[in-house]
């Protein structure tokens, strides 16, 4: 192996600020590029993540539910208006009761 040092000669001294610049370069992209693979595999952050998107989604949905759900209560009628929870509560009711008896009926 030869030595490099012994080819250099006083008129052509390394340029050592350029190679620390490089250098500098170099162990940059390193610590990103370390940085990158760590958070991939970081499955906590990633399931906080798509918790928080899913949680900023269902907020979003809800919002809307209920802001359609006043504008067709508005509309309603006065006496409907009034057994509007009563009404609520038998639909609801009428669902569960159809939801045991074909979850019965299945095998």
């Amino acid at each position: 192996m030869r030595n490099r040092e012994s080819h250099r000669t006083p008129s052509n001294p390394p340029d050592t600020e350029k190679m620390r610049e490089q250098l500098g370069h170099t162990r940059k992209e390193l610590a990103q590029t370390i940085k990158a693979m760590a958070d991939r595999n970081d499955l906590t952050a990633q399931t906080r993540h798509k918790l928080a998107n899913v949680r900023v989604q269902a907020q979003k949905r809800t919002a809307t539910a209920r802001a359609r759900s006043h504008a067709a209560m508005s509309k309603l009628p006065p006496p409907v208006r009034e057994q509007s929870s009563r009404i609520l509560i038998g639909a609801a009711v009428a669902a569960v009761v159809g939801w045991l008896i074909r979850r019965h009926r299945e095998p």
